[in-house]
């Protein structure tokens, strides 16, 4: 008797369970993200916010959608589909990986698959896949994700000039000083107020955690030089725009990348925890609508609501509104196979 597996072609990777970066980044397998791209066949829905999504990137003055909120459903398939976007934002369309995307999308949208491939041109993106289930802030997950892709892609020599980074060369400087056997008086104080069973465990337990970009350590940093030394360290860089806008005009960056593209997967979970400031939001979309230096920048959040409903009856509900603007929604459906 025949079965339906002998005439039925099923990829298993692209029936599982998607963990963007994971997946993106082959934590789980070596061959599981190459197996998402050969098996997607896009339906529908998916080709529909696919297309919206990827018109983001023609470069015009009227294109000033750049700020994406992809809401639906569990079950609806929206990592599945920011896995397939990582993938065509960050590899060449000539790669043997993106023919077979594009030939899948034929099979039932030539003319789609078409402009997609078209679209992308020569060149490639920085793809920053992000996971907001991690209980951090916006602005924390967001330089360590990009920090990890520019490791991943094997641009080490582009650094990201935060605060974070300064007060940890700050710490690496007083640890310098005293193994060549200069005064460190200033070390000692900082040990003194930082406190703790273990100073020195704590002192380094501090440098790890600031080189992760963790709020709470650069408060701690903070408090702790101020007392230390009677005046707070003045850093450099202390805004997620500055950061950005430095890395975009980086002309190491701007050779290698046509722009920036962040997801962030599960953003809904960051917006109702409250771990996404809106005046951090706003200017983050703001500076996204034109870009910088001539790069791209684009953000693509997944969610199971509208943007704004993470703020209704909230005492913020009035900033997410204004904000709102600023995002456009894309929408999936449940349907087919």
């Amino acid at each position: 008797m025949t079965k339906i597996a002998d005439i039925v072609e099923f990829h298993a990777g692209y029936g599982n369970q998607v963990r963007l970066v994971a997946s993106f980044y082959n934590e789980q397998n070596e061959d599981d993200n190459a197996e998402h791209i050969r098996g997607y066949v896009p339906i529908r829905s998916h080709r529909e916010a696919f297309l919206q999504l990827a018109q983001s990137q023609i470069p015009s003055l009227e294109n000033k959608e750049k700020v994406f909120m992809l809401t639906g459903s569990f079950g609806t398939g929206k990592s599945h589909l920011c896995l397939m976007l990582a993938n065509y934002f960050s590899r060449k369309t000539t790669s043997l990986e993106m023919t077979e995307f594009f030939d899948n999308w034929k099979k039932r949208d030539s003319s789609g698959a078409e402009k997609v491939r078209n679209w992308r041109g020569d060149g490639r993106y920085l793809v920053v896949p992000c996971d907001f289930l991690e209980q951090r802030q916006f602005e924390d997950i967001l330089l360590t994700a990009i920090e990890t892709a520019l490791e991943k892609d094997g641009a080490n020599s582009i650094i990201l000039d935060t605060k974070f980074k300064s007060a940890v060369n700050q710490m690496l400087d007083w640890e310098t000083r005293q193994a060549n056997g200069q005064p460190i008086g200033v070390l000692n104080d900082f040990l003194a107020f930082l406190g703790g069973d273990d100073p020195r465990s704590e002192f380094q337990k501090l440098k790890r955690d600031l080189a992760q970009n963790k709020s709470t350590a650069m408060d701690l940093f903070q408090k702790t030089y101020q007392q230390a030394t009677g005046h707070p360290l003045s850093l450099r860089v202390d805004t997620l725009r500055v950061v950005l806008e430095d890395l975009l005009s980086n002309s190491e960056f701007k050779k290698r990348y046509k722009g920036l593209v962040i997801l962030a997967d599960e953003f809904g979970y960051a917006l109702s925890e409250g771990r996404v400031a809106m005046s951090v939001f706003q200017g983050f979309a703001e500076m996204s609508k034109d870009g910088v230096a001539g790069e791209q920048l684009i953000f693509i959040g997944t969610g199971h609501r509208r943007f704004a409903a993470y703020g209704a009856n909230t005492p913020v509900q009035v900033d997410f509104r204004v904000v709102q603007d600023r995002v456009t929604e894309v929408s999936l459906q449940a349907e087919e196979l």
